[in-house]
């Protein structure tokens, strides 16, 4: 049987790296487990996240699943290197697209 914790919203933002600190020890995730975490911060989705499900604009649906490939567990230190960077840059990248999307059916 799979166990699903669900988080859905995104923690508060308490100063410096006590965020990232906060989090690990509030989901205390261990191997197997599975936990649906909602956020708008694509940092914060890919260092928390083995996978990350892009969304698309209006209708809703999954644009893309980014495989998150980075070791476990992540010092914070790995926020500041070029495969963290990457990920997020092409996250960025299919969230511009559903954007540009969104704006060009809006004005048609």
């Amino acid at each position: 049987m799979l166990d699903i914790q669900g988080v859905c919203m995104s923690f508060p933002a308490p100063e410096g790296g006590a965020l990232e600190v906060l989090r690990d020890i509030h989901l205390g995730v261990s191997q197997g487990e599975f936990v649906l975490f909602v956020t708008h911060q694509i940092d914060e989705a890919v260092y928390l996240s083995d996978r990350v499900v892009v969304l698309s604009a209006r209708p809703g649906a999954i644009k893309a699943i980014v495989d998150v490939p980075l070791p476990r567990p992540r010092a914070l230190g790995i926020k500041r290197s070029e495969p963290f960077g990457r990920l997020v840059d092409e996250i960025w990248g299919l969230i511009e697209e559903e954007v540009r999307r969104a704006m060009r059916l809006a004005a048609s």
